[in-house]
Order: C-alpha cells, then sequence, then structure tokens
C-alpha cells in the first residue's frame, strides 16, 4: 500500500507538471486578450493591464488576407466529413474482419497492417498525381477522402468487435435478420464507445493536418485553419496579439468537442484497452 506521504509528493510532482504544461496554453490564451501596447511592457506580466476583443473583431471580420472565419469553416466541414466517412468505412471493414469469413481473411488482414509500417509522407506524390487525373486538386474533397481508410483505425474497432459475444449474431439470424441489419441494428449500437475513440482521433488528425492541406489547396479561401495559422504567422509577423488569436481559434473548436464527448471517450478507452471503471 502507498502511504499518505508518497501521496503527497506524488500529487506536488503532477501538480507541477500540469502547471509546466498548461503555462504556456494560458499565456497565449490570455495573450489573445492583450492590446499592442501591452505587449511591449517590460518587465512582462501574465494578466494585462486592459482586457479587450479587438483582436477577435480583426481577425474574424477585419483581416481580408488571411479569413480566418472561412478557414475555420473550412476546417469544420472537412473534419466533419472526413471524421464521418472513416467511421462508416472503419466500422464496415472491422465488422467483415472480425465477424465475417471470407478467403484470405487473415492474410488481408495481416496486409493492411503491415502498411501502417509506410510513412505517410512517401504517399504524398502518388496521391497528389491522383488528386490531379481526378480533377480534385485545390478542392475540399482532396482534404476529405484521402486517409479515410486508415489501418489502425480498423484494428481498434475490430478489435473490440471480436469481443462482443457471437450468441448474439446467432440469436438474431434465427430471427430472420440479414448481415446488414445483424451490422446496423447489434454490433454498431455495442460499438458505440470504440466509435467514440475512432472518431475524436480522426477528427483531430484532419483538423490538426498541416503539410498535406499545405500542398493540396492554393487558394488562400479554401484553406483549412492549420494551413492558415502559417500564412497568418508571416502575414502578423510583428502583431504576436493577432498571431496568439488565430492559436486560440484553431484550437479551440477541438477543445469544445473534447469537452462534451469526454466521458464517452475515456469508456471508449477503457473498453477498448480491456479496462473496466
Amino acid at each position: 500500500m502507498i502511504n499518505k506521504k508518497t501521496k503527497i509528493i506524488v500529487f506536488l510532482l503532477l501538480f507541477l507538471l500540469s502547471v509546466c504544461f498548461l503555462f504556456p496554453i494560458l499565456f497565449v490564451f490570455i495573450s489573445s486578450f492583450r492590446t499592442r501596447m501591452d505587449v511591449t511592457l517590460y518587465p512582462s506580466q501574465l494578466l494585462p493591464n486592459t482586457f479587450t476583443l479587438e483582436n477577435y473583431k480583426q481577425i474574424l471580420f477585419e483581416s481580408s488576407y488571411a479569413p480566418v472565419f472561412r478557414w475555420l469553416l473550412n476546417s469544420t466541414i472537412v473534419s466533419f466529413f472526413h471524421t464521418l466517412i472513416v467511421l462508416v468505412i472503419c466500422s464496415m471493414a472491422a465488422y467483415a474482419f472480425s465477424r465475417l469469413e471470407f478467403k484470405f481473411k487473415n492474410t488481408i488482414f495481416w496486409i493492411l497492417l503491415s502498411s501502417m509500417m509506410i510513412p505517410s509522407i512517401v504517399n504524398f506524390i502518388p496521391l497528389y498525381k491522383l488528386m490531379v487525373d481526378i480533377n480534385w486538386v485545390d478542392t475540399l474533397k482532396s482534404l476529405i477522402f484521402p486517409g479515410v481508410e486508415n489501418a489502425f483505425n480498423i484494428f481498434l474497432i475490430r478489435q473490440f468487435m471480436v469481443s462482443i459475444p457471437k450468441d448474439l449474431e446467432e440469436s438474431a439470424f434465427i430471427d430472420g435478420a440479414n448481415t446488414w441489419k445483424i451490422f446496423t441494428k447489434i454490433i454498431l449500437p455495442l460499438s458505440k464507445p470504440v466509435l467514440y475513440v475512432v472518431g475524436l482521433f480522426a477528427l483531430r488528425n484532419n483538423w490538426n493536418s498541416l503539410l498535406w492541406p499545405m500542398v493540396a489547396i492554393s487558394t488562400n479561401e479554401k484553406r483549412t485553419i492549420t494551413a492558415g495559422l502559417s500564412i497568418a504567422q508571416g502575414s502578423f509577423e510583428h502583431e504576436f496579439t493577432l498571431v496568439n488569436t488565430v492559436t486560440v481559434l484553431s484550437a479551440l473548436p477541438l477543445l469544445i468537442v473534447f469537452i462534451f464527448v469526454q466521458k464517452h471517450f475515456m469508456a471508449g478507452l477503457s473498453a477498448s484497452s480491456g479496462m473496466k471503471e
């Protein structure tokens, strides 16, 4: 048993580590409400003398070169449809690998898993050529569809579906249910915990993607917020408060989503790892 003194020491160490990690985030958030004069103060102070929303007003409604509001809308559209397609395709593939029987199933599954060993950067040139051939370059479709067949997501959902008792399927077959109805009415509802995990991972990865959106999109108004952030850093090179404001706006939607789904996300992680709450 861990004694009380050890618990206190561990708690203090974890608290200090949390402060170290959270302080830069807190500083950027507070800096987005500073005036330009506050930035030049020496020595610098954590809390600004005057809180202002002028930075958010300028970024969202008055900046023509860095249309942040449009970038946020693009990121929302791209990430939503990308996540939705990931859940559909990966859950169907996982169901086939976990519950159905077909020739070379295990071989195909291991080949799929081996694709995880290939760095994604290797696919950029053939992927870009494919986008050119189907005329998807500089469109949001080039950001939505690549990567929807993620092998790790299929593996994660498949491992969860394997643990679902087969008695439920057999009972449904006896009652006259076909494979599609069993998948949609029984397997998918029981797989909600792992689907929350996969969905949040897919949403985060797509939202934070930087290199591919910079390659696939050339029109400024069609960029996502993460790709646009690099442009904003150059556009507002000496406007530190504006750069911090764009940074906060780029991170805020994901934070809000996580707050609302964190209960399901943690339950999904526990279920996927075989732990019980």
